[in-house]
């Protein structure tokens, strides 16, 4: 026990109050009291470490003939992996969305047991709905999932009734000591409820696809250094639109002014400069861009990681399933499953699958501006068309 009640780790709570999760990797809501990170162990002796004992083997790059070879391989990698997450001596629930990672899961789950014939336990879908934001109701895409996965039965949550001030938080669900916050618990805690009245001990959930895959890769404009010219030709209005403009196009013209040194071929580089200069005006003394002086404010890490390609799709992919905020989203669910006698599973945060995404090309994380491509195009064979283009 401590000698002393520890005090409130007032840090740590303005930024869960403004919905923000950085502090959520190695600090706690009281001072003093850290996390154990994955993956690692207290050792005490004179002080107390904490060590790792398992750690990533390095990124490695998959060579294959063809594209098709690396969705066949990523198809054959993923249905091992909601295989093996959906073993269960009870009925087993599938939180989705409506998006493509949790269909994913549900529709593979469904391929499989088309493969194999009638599993011997029960499947159930789960999803929220809103009346009151139609642009997040997401009932048609939830409706071609449950075609697709007829005849499992699926259960609807009105995300109204959820709301923290719509509904007394009251009863063994709401642990007073955990700092809980948005609609991410009142949700998944009723979802869980639902599931173990249809017998369920088991939920699959679709967390880690947007890290996997990369749901917007075009925040990253490093990630133009690992695609062949003639396909950065096709993305680049993509990268202007979504990633920060100045970093964006100050790399390009960096690249084209030849301060950062590519292996593009001199005729590639005449062309990645029509493309440049349809978007700002060419200068006569090209400024450049990799120093701090030309960014103000950002750290020169910062500046190497997005000038020298350092941060491609490899490190992209792992740093997602590190961040603060998606550890707030496992740990929460996690918790909640574990109050409701439900064990969560997230197939998409299988080491098998990190592996493999950490070692595509890059091309496989942009798709005419959409994200995903590498689960939009390996998922047709059993995927609905219109959620895998949405």
């Amino acid at each position: 026990a401590l000698p002393h009640p520890p005090g409130l780790n007032e840090r740590f709570l303005k930024q869960l109050l403004r919905d923000q999760y950085h502090l959520w990797r190695n600090e706690t809501v009281y001072q003093g009291i850290f996390p154990v990170g994955p993956g690692s162990i207290l050792v005490a002796r004179k002080a107390i470490e904490q060590k790792s004992f398992i750690s990533l083997d390095p990124p490695q790059k998959f060579h294959y003939q063809d594209d098709d070879e690396y969705l066949e391989h990523f198809r054959e990698l993923f249905l091992e992996v909601v295989t093996a997450n959906a073993r269960s001596t009870t009925p087993v629930g599938i939180q989705v969305s409506g998006g493509i990672d949790s269909s994913g899961v549900a529709a593979a789950l469904k391929h499989l047991d088309e493969l194999s014939g009638p599993p011997a336990q029960n499947r159930y879908l789960y999803s929220v709905v809103t009346d009151t934001f139609p642009r997040m109701d997401e009932r048609e895409y939830l409706e071609s999932l449950a075609e697709r996965c007829k005849p499992w039965p699926v259960h609807t949550l009105l995300g109204e009734e959820s709301w923290p001030l719509r509904r007394n938080h009251g009863g063994e669900l709401s642990p007073r000591d955990q700092p809980w916050t948005g609609l991410l618990w009142t949700s998944a805690r009723d979802l869980a409820l639902m599931a173990k009245d249809d017998g369920c001990r088991v939920i699959l959930t679709g967390n880690g696809g947007d890290e996997l895959a990369l749901s917007n890769p075009y925040r990253y404009p490093q990630l133009m250094f690992g695609l062949p010219a003639q396909d950065l030709a096709k993305e680049w209005k993509h990268f202007v639109r979504n990633a920060r403009s100045g970093t964006t196009l100050s790399l390009l013209t960096s690249v084209v002014s030849g301060y950062v040194k590519t292996n593009y071929s001199p005729a590639t580089l005449n062309r990645l400069r029509k493309v440049r200069d349809s978007f700002v005006k060419p200068r006569e003394d090209p400024v450049n861009w990799v120093t701090s002086e030309a960014n103000p404010g950002v750290s020169e890490d910062h500046l190497e990681n997005i000038y020298t390609g350092k941060t491609s799709s490899d490190g992209l992919v792992r740093r997602g399933f590190a961040t603060g905020l998606f550890k707030a989203l496992l740990n929460g669910q996690d918790t909640l499953g574990e109050l409701a006698g439900m064990e969560i599973r997230h197939p998409y945060t299988d080491r098998r699958l990190i592996d493999f995404a950490s070692g595509l090309p890059d091309r496989f994380f942009v798709n005419h501006g959409l994200g995903k491509r590498i689960l939009r195009q390996a998922m047709s064979d059993f995927l609905p068309a219109d959620i895998r283009s949405r």
